[in-house]
């Protein structure tokens, strides 16, 4: 407060507010003394009355001048000039207060108790009139308030004698306690909204011409845009894809030659006017809302479908346009069959790469129970040969009997693992055609049946671990296929480096709510510029082996695409880890 009384430095809408009270420095002015003069013209001397209302017409005259000139040039002179005629205002306030203490005075010293008691009730109502119509300028009811106050305690400590007039002092002086700060508070809040409003005014005059520049940028955008579009069905025609053109309500108002011949029809005729729904699938449709609805270009797998009722995959994305004022939708497909069928023989090229390396796993599956056979023949053809059964007695053809019956159980034995063996393959090599639910571990065991009898007879160990063995939508095939990708690359790698002690540890938990198959080597890990990039199609280290570079590839678009999960990888400890995070079902 106090800091704000040692200056004059206001805003200016702060000091036009002052002047805006013009009806309450009217009553305040001129019907104030008037109503004054006739309550108290039997009481206080009629020269002296007079003399008051003269002098209040005075003040009131000066007033009015000094008002009219800050009107006038408020806005327009400078600071210095604004503050002297504030000054001048001040001043002309205090002489009003000094007045309406005079007359308090006069009051007190001619009136009886009735009327002095009155008399303070009025000036407590003019003093919380000026509240209300002075605080815009604090300067100015701190005069007026204090210089009234001050002066009416003062009459009242001269002429008054009783017990009356000191508790009117009191309730001056706690008037004055309460009504100074406030009128503070009440300026300190004009002050802020005034601060506030010119910010407010400043911010919005900037984002409106941010508004008209960015309005501006986008018309010139949606007219040269307008122009393209004029002269687009020359450029449409001449594009690879299919390019449709349709409005909000999805109705197809234009498509180019690509997308007539894509959607299986002769000419645009059999299109134009259709809803987009007619060329989808009905399990399509809430997937083409989704990419309808986006007003950024995304791009999107689907299907559509021809005239005829076949689908085909497609490649999908679309964008917004106004033309004519009219929101339209450019939407672009792109024929994926021919991708697909690619894709489909990457991976049965990466199945075929395999096949060497799966008849050399036969070849150790087969070498123990072959062996075992061929042992169990030499035994039977040696022990007839050597006589060692009496074919003349009874007992020895019981004998010899009971032995080739063993020996057949022992072969039979044998030839049912090489059986197992050959169907473990034929189905490695089997496409899956569905989804199956399958417990996490089964593709683990099956690819360890193929591929364990290769692993140790390398000397590499196998550790597994399964905390979790729930059951998960997947292609079972195809997972078998990545967990022997990684265990060959696994013992590739050890065999390249020499690794002493190899060791593959397989584990399965849970992780986040997804199932994790961890498959972990200690065989020195890979470096990390190469490890970005080993998920590359024809990317491979491999150079002596003559690596397809399709394993890990392939691994990853099965894992990925197929099973709808992730397949990571990292060097971990003194190995390299690698992940298959498959999602709940």
């Amino acid at each position: 407060m106090l800091r704000t009384l040692t200056s004059l430095d206001y805003n200016r809408e702060l000091i036009e507010l002052l002047f805006d009270a013009k009806i309450a420095t009217i009553f305040i002015s001129i019907l104030g003394p008037v109503l004054f003069y006739f309550i108290f013209e039997n009481i206080i001397p009629q020269n002296i009355l007079l003399i008051w209302i003269f002098m209040h017409l005075l003040v009131y005259a000066m007033r009015i001048q000094i008002t009219s000139k800050i009107s006038t040039d408020l806005f327009t002179v400078s600071d210095e000039k604004i503050t002297k005629l504030l000054s001048i205002y001040l001043f002309v306030v205090f002489l009003s207060s000094l007045l309406w203490g005079a007359s308090t005075i006069l009051v007190i010293k001619y009136a009886d108790e009735t009327h002095i008691i009155f008399m303070v009730v009025i000036l407590f109502g003019i003093m919380t009139g000026s509240i209300s119509r002075l605080t815009s300028v604090f300067h100015a009811v701190f005069i007026f308030i204090t210089t009234l106050s001050l002066s009416v305690m003062a009459g009242l400590l001269i002429f008054g004698s009783s017990e009356v007039f000191y508790y009117l002092m009191g309730s001056l002086a706690f008037y004055l306690f309460i009504a100074l700060p406030t009128a503070f508070k009440i300026y300190s809040y004009m002050d802020k909204s005034i601060m506030q409003k010119e910010e407010i005014v400043f911010l919005n005059t900037s984002l409106e011409r941010k508004i008209s520049d960015a309005t501006e940028e986008l018309e010139n955008k949606n007219l040269t845009l307008q122009e393209s579009v004029d002269s687009f069905q020359n450029l449409l025609d001449a594009t690879m894809e299919g390019i449709i053109i349709s409005d909000i309500n999805k109705k197809i108002l234009d498509i180019n030659k690509s997308g007539v011949e894509l959607l299986g029809c002769r000419h645009k005729t059999e299109i134009i006017g259709r809803k987009l729904f007619n060329f989808v699938p009905s399990y399509e449709e809430a997937n083409l809302n989704v990419i309808l609805a986006e007003e950024k270009n995304k791009t999107h797998e689907m299907v559509f479908q021809k005239k005829n009722g076949e689908v085909f995959p497609t490649l999908a994305s679309g964008k917004n346009i106004i033309r004519n004022g009219i929101k339209l939708r450019i939407s672009t497909i792109q024929d994926l069959t021919q991708i697909k069928d690619k894709e489909k023989l990457l991976l049965e090229q990466s199945r075929l790469a395999q096949m060497g390396e799966m008849i050399s796993m036969i070849a150790h599956q087969w070498r123990q129970p072959l062996g075992a056979i061929s042992s169990a023949v030499f035994s039977v053809q040696t022990k007839l040969a050597l006589g060692k059964f009496d074919l003349d007695k009874r007992e020895g053809v019981n004998q010899l009997l009971e032995f080739l019956e063993k020996k057949h159980g022992s072969i039979n034995q044998y030839v049912e693992f090489l059986s197992a063996t050959i169907d473990d393959f034929r189905n490695f090599f089997k496409p899956d055609k569905s989804k199956e639910s399958v417990m996490v571990t089964i593709p683990i065991h099956r690819a360890l049946q193929i591929v364990k009898s290769s692993l140790e007879s390398k000397g590499i160990y196998l550790e597994t671990n399964f905390e979790c063995n729930e059951a998960v939508d997947m292609y079972q095939n195809e997972m078998m296929q990545v967990i022997l990708n990684i265990l060959k690359n696994s013992e590739d790698n050890f065999m390249e480096k020499s690794i002493e002690k190899p060791k593959i540890v397989i584990s399965t938990y849970l992780e986040n709510k997804n199932y994790v198959i961890s498959l972990l080597d200690n065989g020195g890990g890979i470096p990390d510029d190469i490890l970005k990039n080993i998920f590359d199609p024809y990317f491979s280290t491999k150079e002596e082996k003559n690596g397809s570079g399709l394993g890990l590839y392939m691994s990853k678009t099965m894992v990925e695409e197929h099973s709808g999960g992730h397949l990571l990888v990292e060097n971990k400890n003194d190995g390299v880890e690698f992940k298959i995070i498959l999602p709940p079902e």
